[in-house]
């Protein structure tokens, strides 16, 4: 008989800033699916905040839009 060992992935190192946000459960098995499934545990994202910070000032209630140095724009969804 065989014997198999699992590997246990380890989270990454979380610095000042980061955030382990899950996927969303809906696209899991789609993610599975199309062989992606290494990328689910890609979750770890660093927060600029003053990045953040830049973009809230600049964001226009009334038009939904970013105004920026060289011009409007907005998030596609």
């Amino acid at each position: 008989m065989e014997r198999r060992t699992w590997q246990v992935p380890r989270l990454p190192e979380l610095r000042p800033g980061s955030v382990i946000v899950p996927p969303p459960p809906a696209i899991i098995s789609h993610v599975r699916d199309v062989g992606f499934e290494d990328l689910l545990m890609m979750r770890v994202f660093d927060i600029d905040g003053p990045l953040l910070s830049s973009f809230v000032e600049h964001w226009w209630l009334e038009t939904h839009t970013f105004h920026l140095s060289f011009g409007e724009a907005t998030i596609p969804l």
